[in-house]
């Protein structure tokens, strides 16, 4: 299974999904300057066994935020896409994402955590890092 990284275009989203590290030993295609934000350079996605390319292509789709207006269109037909939606009252969003046959919104909130530190918590880390890996179970299973 391939994974894609696409570059977060949400204003202010910097963040990116995966770090090299994290795609180590994994098919994984990242969109040129996913990382640039965060201080990762296309050279150390490569170093990790990345190619540079488009993600949408790929069988799963990685992200950090919602589907933002400009990436509707791209959401690929039985692909899955893997990331935080916050679906209420965006109407177009929950529809590109029920045009797609397997997806997984994945949507956490811990009580009593601050909207900055949400994302540093061990067990946030954990639980996403959890139900990526059943993703990637399921699909090798398929």
């Amino acid at each position: 299974m391939r994974i894609g990284i696409p570059r977060e275009v949400k204003d202010g989203e910097f963040r990116v999904a995966l770090s090299p590290r994290a795609i180590h030993g994994l098919a994984a295609v990242v969109e040129r300057g996913a990382g640039a934000g965060v201080g990762f350079s296309d050279d150390q996605y490569l170093k990790a066994g990345a190619t540079l390319g488009d993600p949408w292509q790929c069988e799963l789709v990685v992200k950090v935020k919602e589907l933002q207006d400009a990436e509707l269109d791209r959401v690929p037909r039985d692909r899955c896409l893997f990331g935080f939606h916050h679906l209420p009252g965006e109407p177009a969003r929950t529809a590109a994402l029920r045009r797609a046959v397997a997806n997984l919104v994945y949507d956490r909130t811990i009580a009593g955590a601050g909207h900055n530190d949400i994302y540093d918590r061990p067990e946030f880390r954990a639980t996403m890092g959890e139900a990526l890996e059943r993703v990637l179970a399921e699909s090798q299973r398929r």
